[in-house]
C-alpha cells in the first residue's frame, strides 16, 4: 500500500459516519467483505462495521522475523478461471475488479499417520495410488469408494455453476437438467458420507483419515456430511487443485475492502455493535457501543448466529 493511499484511508477512518446508508454489513469477515464488495460494485451505498483493527476474521496474517504465519484458512479453491470447476471466488473477482496473486504447489497438504504419509496432490489417481498403498486390504473398496465419488462430481459438473444472487436463476439452471441426473444428485444428498465409506472400505484408520479431512474443511464428520459433498471435497481439491494467496490469507481481505473502497464502500475498524435495532420485525439499524444509532435499509451480519440474534434480544441457545 502506497502511503499516499494509506493516509487517504487514514483520513476516510477520521470522517465521522453518517446516520444512514443503505445497507450495513456487521463484521469484515471473508463472507461479509463479499457481501460487500459486491453490493458496492453493484451501486449500493455500503458501510462494514468491524470491532478489530484488522479485516479478514479468521484469515488473517501475522508476520514474525521474515516469516508470515496464516491464523486461519491457508488454501484456497475456485480462485482461478484457469482451474477447476467450482470458480465461485472467480465471479467475484471480476465483479469487484480486483484479483490475487496466487501460489501453487504439486502438494497442497499431507497427512502423518502411522503408515506413512499420504500427500495430497493435483492428481486423483496418485492418491488413490497413494491409500492402496497404505491400505492393501481395502484396494479393492477404496477404488469402489472413489468411483463412486467420481461419478457424483461429474454429475455435479454437468450443472453450470449457479447463479448465486437469482432465486429464478438457480431454478432455471436446475430445471434445464436431465431427470434422472438430478434425482441421483438428490438421492445422494440424503446419504451420509460415513454410510457410503462402510458400504466399501473396512479400515477403522482410514476412515478417521477422511473424517478428519472433513471436521478440517466442513466442520461437519462424515456421519453427518452427505455423500454428495464428499464429491465436491474429496476429488475437486485434485481436479481443479488449490491456490495459495501470495502473503497470507490477510491478502484476501484485503483484496475484498479494495474492491469496497474503489466502489465507493466504507470500512470503520474498531467499531462494535452493541445491538441491531429491530422495528416492525425487520432489522433497521445498529446501535454502536458509543451509543452513535446508524440506520439502514438492509442489515448483513457476518458475526456468528450467537452473536446476532444476541444482539437483536433474541436468546439462541447454545448447542
Amino acid at each position: 500500500m502506497s502511503t499516499e493511499t494509506g493516509e487517504k484511508l487514514a483520513s476516510l477512518q477520521k470522517e465521522p459516519l453518517r446516520s444512514a446508508y443503505e445497507v450495513i454489513v456487521i463484521g469484515s469477515g471473508i463472507g461479509g467483505l463479499t457481501a460487500a464488495s459486491l453490493l458496492a460494485a453493484r451501486g449500493k451505498d455500503v458501510l462494514v462495521l468491524e470491532q478489530h483493527y484488522l479485516p479478514g476474521g479468521s484469515a488473517q496474517t501475522f508476520p514474525y522475523r521474515q516469516y508470515r504465519f496464516d491464523v486461519g484458512p491457508k488454501l484456497f479453491f475456485g480462485m482461478d478461471g484457469s482451474r477447476g470447476n467450482m470458480r465461485y471466488h472467480q465471479q467475484v473477482f471480476d465483479e469487484i475488479g480486483e484479483y490475487p496473486e496466487l501460489s501453487y504447489y504439486d502438494t497442497y497438504y499431507s497427512f502423518l499417520h502411522p503408515r506413512g504419509v499420504l500427500r495430497v496432490t493435483g492428481s486423483v489417481e496418485a492418491y488413490i495410488d497413494q491409500l492402496v498403498a497404505a491400505f492393501p486390504d481395502d484396494e479393492p473398496g477404496i477404488r469402489q469408494f472413489y468411483a463412486v465419488l467420481e461419478e457424483l462430481h461429474s454429475l455435479f459438473m454437468e450443472f453450470p455453476n449457479f447463479p448465486l444472487d437469482s432465486t429464478s436463476g438457480v431454478m432455471s439452471t436446475v430445471l434445464q437438467a436431465r431427470p434422472d441426473k438430478l434425482a441421483r444428485l438428490i438421492y445422494w444428498s440424503f446419504v451420509p458420507l460415513g454410510k457410503l465409506f462402510d458400504r466399501h472400505i473396512r479400515s477403522r484408520e482410514l476412515r478417521a483419515i477422511i473424517n478428519a479431512e472433513f471436521v478440517a474443511f466442513c466442520y461437519s464428520d462424515i456421519d453427518d456430511a452427505p455423500a454428495v459433498l464428499a464429491a465436491l471435497v474429496l476429488i475437486e481439491r485434485h481436479k481443479g487443485g488449490g491456490a495459495f494467496t501470495k502473503g497470507g490469507s490477510g491478502e484476501l481481505a484485503r483484496l475484498l475492502v479494495r474492491g469496497l473502497q474503489k466502489h465507493g464502500g466504507r470500512i470503520q475498524y474498531r467499531t462494535m455493535v452493541q445491538r441491531i435495532i429491530i422495528q416492525n420485525g425487520q432489522a433497521r439499524g445498529v446501535e454502536l457501543t458509543n451509543g452513535e444509532v446508524i440506520w439502514a435499509d438492509y442489515i448483513i451480519s457476518n458475526a456468528g448466529v450467537v452473536n446476532t440474534f444476541g444482539r437483536t434480544g433474541t436468546n439462541v441457545p447454545v448447542w
